[in-house]
């Protein structure tokens, strides 16, 4: 079996998620006015409103969803990224007769698991504990590791993760930025 371009997968993925995409409503104008100033404080805006007004549609039933259900929405999108991402690596390192390649994908393969397995599942539990911090600290951490892995790709000459680990890398500042908005400035006090 042939090393498809990552391009057919991120179609996919694209594809499922419009399937969720809830078309606005009167009633949800003032939930996406919130959304729509909450996304242009992050990196990615147009990713951003896509990403989270396509999972609103469970939330709605909540009352009072805010920027701290966006940044859990945004987390739990990064977690199913992730995952998915894992999978779509460990297929290609399988298929790649390229020892380079396999050496970097072994790599990227560690990363994705720690993310999948460690950081995303700790910063989605910091998230249900009010812990802004730690769920920002886990989110960075999956960033960098999809970047590393980007890096780790393009040193074996080979682009074959490229629009995965951007992808991967957006959606987690994206989430990061979220939950910027929520910290809390630390009090300065008197020296």
């Amino acid at each position: 079996m042939k090393i498809s371009t990552f391009s057919t997968f991120i179609a996919l993925v694209f594809a499922i998620s419009c399937l969720f995409l809830i078309q606005p409503t009167h009633s949800t104008r003032q939930k996406l006015s919130l959304l729509e100033s909450t996304c242009k404080k992050t990196p990615h805006y147009h990713l951003c409103v896509f990403v989270i007004e396509s999972h609103l549609q469970p939330l709605q039933l909540r009352s009072g969803i805010d920027v701290t259900g966006y940044a859990r929405i945004a987390l739990e999108v990064v977690a199913a990224n992730a995952s998915v991402t894992l999978d779509h690596i460990v297929e290609i390192e399988k298929q790649s007769d390229d020892k380079k390649l396999k050496s970097s994908l072994g790599s990227c393969i560690v990363s994705y698991t720690k993310i999948v397995n460690e950081l995303l599942p700790k910063a989605l539990n910091c998230m249900d504990k009010s812990d802004y911090n730690c769920a920002n600290r886990n989110a960075f951490i999956a960033g960098t590791l999809a970047d590393s892995c980007e890096k780790k790709c393009k040193a074996s000459s080979s682009a074959v993760m490229t629009d995965t680990n951007i992808y991967m890398k957006n959606l987690c500042s994206i989430a990061v930025s979220i939950i910027n908005q929520m910290a809390v400035p630390a009090k300065k006090t008197l020296a």
